[in-house]
């Protein structure tokens, strides 16, 4: 499969890789292919390099940074702010449990947080 963009000739295997230029890359996403930054794609690497064997966030992150693409070139203010970096670092609740027994001897368990 060959593709053209902006003058540039992007050559896939099997539709699975894309070639990268210094401003932009070809991502491949099943049949459908498209255009992403490399901001979006930079961030894309580290997402899938901290939480290596969670493909359905991978997922949720690349549709939310896709999205975003037009918005995240026309404020260069976002990368900055790192903005989306902040936004794709998932939150983590450490639960846990709280046998305890009251006066009369009965068993209570409790949930807590942190």
């Amino acid at each position: 499969m060959l593709h053209h963009w902006a003058g540039s000739c992007y050559c896939s295997t099997g539709g699975k890789e894309g070639m990268k230029n210094t401003d932009q890359t070809y991502i491949h996403q099943g049949e459908k292919a498209m255009y992403m930054p490399s901001y979006a794609s930079n961030l894309m690497a580290q997402v899938k390099a901290k939480n290596p064997n969670e493909p359905e966030f991978h997922q949720a992150v690349h549709e939310v940074v896709e999205s975003l693409s037009l918005v995240l070139e026309r404020y260069p203010e976002y990368h900055t702010s790192r903005i989306l970096e902040r936004i794709v670092e998932p939150e983590r609740v450490i639960m846990f449990r709280v046998p305890w027994t009251d006066d009369q001897g009965e068993i209570h368990v409790n949930r807590g947080s942190a």
